[in-house]
């Protein structure tokens, strides 16, 4: 048992591991309590900001058209992978198409390129979609699987706090697509689909 009286003062260290329920960007703040009941009068607690060790975001906007059939064709905008704290490698990334397009007979040959941003904020402003950017895995000539409407792409790229990965999506369009048909290219669970 410890007693601190009115005129002292504690100092304690905090060794704390987020659980998998953590809230990215979410604040949490700890305190002192007397066999369980909280101590009510604080001028001070320690507070901790959750930040995964890699964002992912997107750049850019999709293009709002593509004529039936068209090869080559570059989706717009692309996908940010920022690491925050260290350096990894990329080896595996998931897309989906989430249209109304069926993804799987209406587009072909998809693949993935991408730049390295090796230019502060490393936020992908700094470069651009080029035909002659290197790409990141095989291509998928079947376009995206019945299943899910996705297609996983492995690799190894090397990224660290002051070289963020520029992902581009490019496609054909095959003539099996419709007019009006909406393509709605995304990664939607990070911490699955970016490994």
């Amino acid at each position: 048992t410890l007693t601190v009286d009115t005129n002292q003062f504690l100092e304690l260290e905090y060794s704390i591991m987020a659980s998998s329920s953590a809230v990215e960007g979410q604040t949490y703040c700890f305190r002192v309590t007397q066999n369980g009941t909280p101590l009510d009068t604080y001028d001070n607690y320690p507070k901790v900001t959750i930040s995964s060790d890699v964002t992912v975001g997107s750049f850019g906007s999709q293009i709002t058209t593509v004529d039936i059939p068209t090869i080559d064709t570059y989706a717009g905008g692309g996908f940010s992978i920022v690491e925050n704290s260290n350096s990894r490698n990329v080896t595996s990334l998931t897309v989906y198409e989430n249209g109304t397009i069926d993804a799987d007979a209406g587009i072909s040959n998809l693949r993935l390129h991408y730049d390295l941003d090796t230019t502060a904020p490393y936020n992908c402003a700094s470069v651009s979609y080029s035909a002659t950017d290197l790409r990141f895995g095989a291509t998928s000539t079947s376009g995206f699987s019945d299943t899910g409407e996705k297609a996983i792409f492995n690799d190894s790229v090397s990224i660290s706090t002051t070289s963020a990965m520029c992902v581009y999506v490019v496609y054909d369009i095959a003539s099996a697509a419709q007019n009006g048909e909406v393509i709605d290219i995304g990664i939607y669970s990070p911490s699955a689909d970016v490994v």
